[in-house]
């Protein structure tokens, strides 16, 4: 079927990332531009010759910070990645090692010695723990910053700006091939736009090479940084056949799917319990996150008393923000006695029941919480979940999100640290396009200036949903740059990811847009609302969505498009762009049978079937849906397989 161009190979690189242990609460003596990350940030070239026909007498300088080696997955990354651009091979040396001699030319990562002597030292205050510095000085290179990801991050920034080296997917980088390059000019700061930034990658590399794409992506690992625990976790700190037949009371009334956020006696096994998850965890960084998340179940607890206080604190949430409150005032004192130097932030639920923030909206516009009590107390964090956001229209749309933008607002002044997490998938429709992508960045900038640290995007585990990848690199750079220009990021991705089928893979991604387009022009006219919402139960898998002769010219589109494709000479990258390509087809082949399969016969549904089977076998399609029966490509084949 069909081919790629360049096959770049990816480093598996996966070393621990550790604090370097250098960074300064106020400036470094050299001034560091104030150029914050952009992706047109451009340097100049310098007279110095970072690679001279296939040769660097440059040298990649790392740390040993005591007695352990700092910044060597940088090292490594940068090494390998340059001798794939030039064919030169850097020597790369331990500060430990290393004796500047006259003339020498340094790469120096991190806080090396030679770092040191021309004082660029991080600034704690200004970096964070993933910003960078890069800084050019005369013929020398400092790419320096407060963690060694922090050094892997201004690394692979330094490839892009420097070499041309860009980074896609896990399986795509375009390295382009230079002979002489010269060191620019660089004088660049780049800090992130949320300081913990993660998107949910369980199913999208089935070849583990999650985390190593999650570094060159500038994300952190699994669900972010820091935390203990995460997510809904009551009941495993609380489990039910520990305490639920002698202490019925410490669960929610009348159902027990919940805690019982008033009882006392429960929040006080409750904190003797969060101290032994403490006990039993490695504390050794300086900050983390304690999830006291309520279980997922749109419930709450009806007992006397929680229906007294909902009354008195205003709402669900309130009780919920009592609740932590109280938590947080028996816990700060102990992690302060028990674990001097360490500071955890506890963290509840904005989901569901608790979505909406204990707050009044007053006459001016402005909020005021609802009662003092509600009022977030110190290292209280809230986990913003807004499941009920429509992620095709804006924001702050008044028609469709009238509530999100107050939601924001409101959260914002209980004076809870605020953490998010977002939504990329919709639960109950398999396949289905999310279209977010006019969206998302006026999205992810409410969340920065609702004062979030933290963005989780859920995309529910599954490539299925055509784009999986263009939407995972989309939302990667702007969780770092909200400045990034969407289009732009777009197009790059479809040219290089698709190769030779980019032309029709482009029209097949405008004509998905303009489908919904066409969709909420029917619905306005018809008096209806169209949205894009997570959990749409009536799901998007109806034939008024999914016209069947548009399925058809979707289908030829991609067709000519995996034509294309097979004309490419490199074996390998034709096979890699091919599966790709089919990988979006399953989506087509997913709709024409679901909605159309009482029209074909016989050998067009087998066909169908047996091209679905292919694909995702070829394409690693193991799970499409999260929600309801039937979850997985093989149940799904099988229920198909009845119809024939």
């Amino acid at each position: 079927m069909r081919k790629l161009k360049v096959v770049c190979l990816l480093l598996a690189v996966i070393l621990a990332s550790g604090f370097i242990g250098a960074c300064a609460d106020t400036s470094s003596d050299i001034k560091i531009g104030d150029t914050d990350v952009s992706g047109s940030y451009i340097a100049k070239d310098t007279n110095h010759k970072l690679v001279d026909n296939g040769a660097s007498d440059y040298v990649i300088v790392y740390p040993v910070i005591d007695g352990a080696d700092k910044c060597k997955e940088a090292s490594d990354v940068l090494f390998n990645y340059i001798r794939q651009s030039t064919n030169a091979e850097l020597s790369v040396k331990s500060d430990k090692n290393y004796i500047p001699a006259d003339g020498d030319k340094v790469i120096s990562l991190g806080n090396t010695t030679v770092a040191k002597e021309k004082n660029i030292v991080a600034d704690a205050a200004e970096l964070g723990e993933d910003g960078y510095y890069l800084k050019t000085l005369e013929d020398d290179l400092f790419i320096q910053g407060c963690t060694d990801n922090a050094v892997l991050f201004g690394v692979y920034d330094f490839l892009t700006y420097q070499f041309g080296i860009e980074f896609y997917s896990y399986d795509e980088i375009k390295i382009p091939a230079s002979s002489t390059v010269y060191l620019k000019d660089f004088d660049l700061k780049s800090v992130p736009a949320f300081a913990n930034r993660c998107l949910d990658l369980n199913y999208f590399n089935p070849n583990s090479f999650n985390e190593t794409y999650e570094k060159m992506m500038k994300l952190n690992s699994g669900h972010g940084r820091g935390w203990i625990t995460w997510a809904h976790t009551h009941f495993s700190l609380m489990p039910k056949d520990t305490y639920l037949k002698d202490h019925s009371d410490y669960y929610s009334t009348p159902d027990q799917s919940q805690l019982c956020l008033t009882n006392e006696e429960m929040i006080a096994e409750l904190c003797k319990n969060i101290k032994k998850r403490l006990a039993e965890t490695a504390l050794t960084n300086s900050e983390y996150n304690f999830m006291l998340g309520q279980e997922d179940q749109q419930t709450f607890c009806n007992c006397p008393k929680c229906q007294t206080e909902k009354e008195r604190l205003g709402s669900e949430s309130g009780v919920m923000m009592q609740f932590i409150n109280k938590v947080a005032d028996i816990m700060n004192p102990y992690v302060e006695e028990t674990y001097p130097g360490k500071k955890i932030y506890w963290v509840t639920f904005a989901y569901h029941n608790t979505e909406e923030p204990p707050v009044v909206k007053n006459a001016d516009g402005s909020f005021s919480v609802y009662h003092e009590d509600v009022k977030a107390h110190e290292n209280v964090g809230v986990l913003y979940a807004p499941i009920f956001f429509d992620h095709y229209h804006d924001v702050d749309d008044k028609k469709y999100n009238s509530l999100l933008m107050d939601e924001m607002q409101g959260w914002k002044e209980t004076g809870a640290t605020m953490f998010v997490w977002t939504y990329a998938a919709v639960y109950y429709s398999g396949f289905c396009f999310f279209d977010d992508y006019h969206t998302v960045k006026n999205a992810y900038k409410a969340f920065k200036d609702m004062g979030a640290v933290y963005l989780f995007t859920e995309t529910d585990w599954r490539i299925g949903d055509p784009f999986h990848a263009l939407s995972f690199y989309v939302r990667a750079k702007l969780m770092w740059d909200l400045d990034s220009d969407v289009n732009a990021l777009i197009n790059q991705f479809i040219d290089e990811y698709y190769k030779a089928g980019a032309p029709q893979v482009r029209q097949y991604f405008n004509a998905l847009r303009a489908n919904y387009k066409r969709l909420e022009a029917e619905y306005t006219a018809a008096g209806k609302e169209f949205s894009l919402l997570v959990m749409e139960t009536d799901g998007y898998t109806r034939e008024e969505y999914w016209k069947k002769t548009w399925l058809l010219d979707m289908m030829d589109l991609l067709d000519d498009a995996l034509a294309e494709v097979e004309k490419t000479d490199n074996a390998e990258e034709r096979e890699k762009v091919r599966k790709r390509i089919q990988l979006e087809k399953t989506s087509l082949i997913f709709h024409m049978i679901q909605i159309y399969s009482g029209e074909l016969s016989t050998a067009q549904l087998t066909e169908y079937i047996n091209d679905f089977e292919r694909y995702a076998a070829e394409g690693n399609l193991v799970r499409f849906k999260q929600r309801q029966e039937i979850q997985t490509v093989e149940e799904l084949l099988n229920s198909w397989r009845t119809l024939i």
